[in-house]
């Protein structure tokens, strides 16, 4: 400390006032660039969330155009068609569904009608899925949406 007390002493009156004047400008760059970095990010950030907001998913309700975002069989037949469909997940649990209702237009969500525990697809003997566990809807409660990337296969529940 005394080294710069000394330093400062010896130099003059307008040595002093440069040196002071050359820190002030250093921090003044610095605190600009800083508050340019801080106004950049926040900016990058608000675009972000920006983006979020405006991006919303539709959802499709005419079979015609749903085919165009899921394959043809799978559409045509669930969602113009109501009967007994099952929805085998990834974790190999089936989803009994009487039909497709919507499909998302970003191919991500089905909106579908469930079967409740009344609509018993295991008093079908020939039932695919009879050692399986089934996921029913509540009495009343049968809307629902699923998301596609977990479906790994689409079936029929019965034959008549």
């Amino acid at each position: 400390m005394s080294a710069i007390k000394e330093l400062l002493l010896s130099a003059g009156v307008d040595d002093v006032i440069a040196f002071g004047a050359l820190a002030v400008a250093g921090f003044s760059w610095w605190s600009a660039r800083r508050a340019a970095n801080a106004a950049e990010l926040s900016a990058t950030v608000a675009q972000s969330q920006l983006d979020v907001l405006t991006k919303k998913v539709t959802m499709i309700d005419e079979p015609g155009k749903m085919s165009e975002v899921l394959p043809a069989w799978f559409v045509n037949r669930m969602a113009n068609d109501y009967w007994y469909f099952g929805l085998l997940m990834d974790n190999n649990v089936v989803l009994p569904i009487h039909r497709i209702q919507k499909i998302s237009d970003d191919g991500r969500w089905l909106e579908v009608e469930l079967m409740e525990q009344g609509d018993d697809i295991h008093e079908f003997p020939d039932s695919p899925i009879k050692e399986m566990p089934v996921i029913y809807a509540l009495e009343g409660r049968t809307p629902a949406n699923v998301q596609i990337s977990k479906i790994v296969g689409t079936i029929e529940l019965a034959n008549t």
